[in-house]
């Protein structure tokens, strides 16, 4: 449960990232930060996935 409001705070913090980056770098150089946040902020989804037991329902 922990690692979900986390989450939800890393994508507000990836989203105020994204803008940032799209007001403070020149629009033909935005691909890299881009690139660069999706794939930490997807690291990051991939690891809360991992670590969360699946628990099905019955």
């Amino acid at each position: 449960m922990l690692l979900k409001k986390v989450f939800m705070r890393g994508y507000i913090i990836y989203v105020i990232a994204l803008i940032i980056g799209w007001l403070v770098v020149e629009p033909k150089d935005i691909f890299l930060p881009v690139i660069t946040l999706t794939l930490i902020f997807g690291v990051f989804n991939i690891y809360i996935f991992l670590k969360t037991p699946n628990v099905k329902k019955q």
